[in-house]
């Protein structure tokens, strides 16, 4: 996963994406939004990440839980602020867990093309 970082040139912020991993997982967003403002005030940049359907279902906040994402170079930093013990890295996909992956990266992209295309189908067509 990557999360954003900004970077300031010429009064302009522009966005960075850094790879970076979970430092723990909380039941509710408020609780990981407690703990990104905890890691930010101590210079951290940090993101809390959850699947909700989009704010439709926040029962599955309490199911799956509320990430809290930070860079991999502020894993450590955020492990000693946060007092717990630094997560493992995942390993690597395999091959066939690739394939699965860029299968349903490229169905969700069709998806979205047809519906797309069915949208600006029926304007078109009045």
């Amino acid at each position: 996963m990557t999360i954003i970082r900004g970077w300031f040139a010429g009064g302009q912020r522009y966005p960075l994406l850094v790879p970076s991993r979970a430092i723990a997982s909380y039941p509710t967003r408020t609780e990981a939004d407690v703990v990104v403002a905890r890691l930010a005030s101590e210079g951290i940049v940090a993101h809390s990440v959850t699947d909700s359907a989009g704010g439709v279902e926040p029962q599955l906040e309490l199911i799956r839980g509320v990430a809290v994402l930070v860079a991999e170079e502020d894993l450590e930093d955020a492990a000693l602020i946060l007092d717990v013990d630094v997560p493992a890295a995942l390993p690597p996909l395999t091959d066939s867990q690739e394939r699965v992956v860029r299968f349903l990266q490229w169905s969700a992209l069709a998806v979205s093309a047809f519906g797309l295309a069915t949208v600006l189908w029926r304007v078109l067509s009045g």
